[in-house]
């Protein structure tokens, strides 16, 4: 049997430098190694996400991408403002389909967060009778931290069990994760399954004259390049928006000390203090 095609719908994707591109480059170096050929929808950016365009050369040559923009201009204003993420999915359907058209691929893989991308999922496997994987790399509803029940929230719950009940197989990201589907859907248990987030040992492969440091101290050494993400994603969410003038849970502040372990962050990450492993 020859090569198979998956389309893979996300969000996140180089030049993008957000943590979860990484699985994504996952997916696309490693699939065609078991037969699996992916073919990627995703934005050229993320409007308020870092950049890093130096992982696209990390993504095989021969991987077709099709690049769906954020709206933009002045109706694109109203339209990020009312659906920030979610409006991306209307100009993302009609390039699913052209791709579908042109690839014919044999089952399609959506990867939240946003939560809304499963939305394509499910007009994909309408449509196309296609098989649906839905990789959830954090939380949506269930397990969620996130208790206040608004509307749009109230909205997500329900297509949350929409998506749990029409997909074909499930993914978390942590056992955690999968256990609080089985409690909350256990009728849906069998097409549950925990894939985590791996690493190539390649790139923490040890140089034969590495000494160890002294260790009296707790040290936490990290992959440059996650911390890169991790440091930008922090800077830009607040950087461009002060985090305590904001409403939403995301950016509520209640500890009367996060302005000092602000700066503490930020110093910590400029001053390349975790290049050297220092203790944190």
């Amino acid at each position: 049997m020859g090569i198979r095609k998956v389309l893979l719908l996300t969000y996140h994707f180089p030049p993008s430098g957000a943590v979860a591109v990484y699985r994504m480059l996952g997916l696309v170096s490693y699939l065609p190694k078991f037969g699996w050929q992916p073919v990627v929808v995703a934005p050229p950016c993320v409007p308020w996400e870092p950049e890093d365009p130096s992982l696209l050369a990390q993504v095989p040559p021969d991987t077709p991408i099709e690049r769906v923009p954020f709206a933009s201009g002045f109706a694109g204003k109203i339209a990020r403002y009312f659906a920030p993420e979610a409006h991306w999915l209307y100009q993302a359907w009609p390039a699913s389909q052209r791709m579908i058209a042109e690839h014919r691929p044999d089952a399609v893989i959506t990867s939240s967060p946003p939560g809304c991308v499963h939305r394509l999922g499910l007009w994909v496997q309408r449509k196309f009778n296609m098989p649906w994987l839905a990789c959830f790399r954090d939380p949506w509803i269930t397990n969620s931290a996130i208790k206040d029940w608004t509307l749009h929230r109230r909205y997500e719950r329900r297509l949350e069990r929409k998506v749990i009940r029409h997909a074909n197989r499930l993914i978390a990201n942590t056992p955690i994760n999968l256990q609080g589907w089985a409690n909350a859907y256990p009728e849906h248990v069998g097409k549950m399954l925990t894939i985590t987030n791996g690493y190539d040992p390649e790139r923490f492969a040890r140089t034969t004259n590495a000494s160890p440091r002294n260790a009296s101290r707790f040290s936490r050494p990290q992959d440059g390049r996650r911390v890169r993400s991790v440091r930008r994603d922090f800077e830009t969410r607040f950087e461009r928006s002060s985090p305590f003038d904001r409403t939403d849970s995301l950016w509520r502040c209640d500890r009367p000390d996060a302005s000092r372990r602000y700066s503490a962050a930020r110093s910590y990450t400029r001053t390349g203090a975790w290049r050297a492993g220092q203790a944190v």
